[in-house]
């Protein structure tokens, strides 16, 4: 059940989440709102949608990792013929030549 709800949640914003926090409490009529447990309740939430955002990153990385290198990655799952410094300890010479 909960992960059915966390997987509902990773698409809510945070004011959505607040909303839903304050409808979960039961308020007692003349108490107040526990704002203790309701900041709890909004950051477990907020660090389950992170969590949850992070797997999905680390999947995709794993199935495409030429997306970890900026400029890599082109249209059409094409990926970036690699210099041939790529990798190697740049040595620079007058002529500008040099890997």
């Amino acid at each position: 059940m909960i992960d059915a709800l966390l997987e509902v949640l990773v698409d809510l914003k945070s004011n959505e989440i607040t909303k839903y926090c304050v409808d979960k409490q039961e308020v007692v009529a003349g108490e107040q709102l526990d704002w203790n447990s309701l900041a709890a309740c909004q950051n477990q939430l907020l660090m389950a949608q992170d969590h949850i955002k992070d797997q999905k990153l680390t999947e995709f990385l794993k199935k495409y990792p030429h997306y970890r290198y900026p400029g890599q990655a082109l249209p059409n799952n094409v990926i970036k013929p690699l210099g041939k410094c790529w990798g190697r300890n740049r040595i620079y010479t007058l002529d500008g030549k040099g890997c």
